[in-house]
């Protein structure tokens, strides 16, 4: 269950938006120096999907888009809030301030298309920038963004997401998890385990199987050769030729 602290129409947290921002509640971080200790405690109104649409009724005309600040405790319950945003409101803009540093496994972060949608827009802005280069260009700075799945696939809800977001924006890919060279549907035949945990420095556990979690670093390291040249062979197809 979300629950909220309180909501405001803010304008500096997305810029160029005007946004309504709800403050969720029950924050799990603890980080050092938290400016807003009233969060952490697991209180304040239900934000549902019921409570969420009574206020877009009143305010959905008067905002550009609809950030939700915090929601660590619960990320998946955040993206299916944002979710109803976008099916209710399709013209709003959807944001999440995460005191995270990575995206939760299985986030469905194609609900949140602020970033993508504010680079487009900062890019064709650049054609009445006169500091720009691309000023006076009739399409502005072009847009490059490319996605990567993750580097093998066992993250089979990650890697679905990531496709998805991809096809809805038509932005390139770099497929890791079907170039990598092995599968979570073949393990290792000598040791009867996940070939990932050959090439990973820690593992995580999904569903009972142990896989790799992050790839070794270290461009001595094979996996990092060969996610490079996966990579590489991407950019080679996207970029233009030089």
């Amino acid at each position: 269950m979300v629950r909220y602290h309180n909501f405001d129409i803010v304008f500096a947290e997305i810029p160029g938006e005007t946004t309504l921002a709800f403050n969720i509640t029950g924050c799990p971080n603890r980080c050092p120096g938290c400016h807003s200790p009233h969060l952490q405690t697991d209180e304040g109104r239900v934000l549902d999907d019921a409570e969420l649409l009574a206020l877009l009724a009143c305010y959905g005309r008067s905002v550009t888009c609809v950030a939700f600040m915090g929601g660590d405790a619960g990320p998946h319950k955040i993206a299916r809030l944002a979710k109803t945003v976008r099916k209710t409101y399709p013209v709003l803009h959807t944001a999440w301030y995460s005191g995270r540093e990575e995206l939760p496994e299985g986030f469905e972060s194609a609900a949140f298309d602020y970033v993508i949608k504010r680079y487009f827009s900062e890019c064709y802005a650049l054609k009445d920038d006169p500091k720009s280069k691309y000023y006076g260009t009739k399409s502005g700075k072009p847009a490059v963004i490319v996605l990567c799945t993750d580097w093998h696939d066992a993250r089979t809800t990650y890697n679905a997401a990531i496709r998805r977001l991809a096809a809805r924006w038509g932005l390139p890919l770099v497929e890791f998890d079907t170039n990598i060279g092995f599968s979570k549907d073949a393990p290792n035949p000598a040791t009867g385990t996940q070939q990932s945990l050959l090439h990973a420095q820690d593992t995580q556990t999904i569903e009972g199987v142990t896989y790799g979690w992050h790839p070794q670093r270290g461009e001595d390291k094979y996996i990092q050769q060969r996610m490079a040249a996966i990579f590489t062979d991407t950019m080679r197809r996207i970029l233009p030729a030089k």
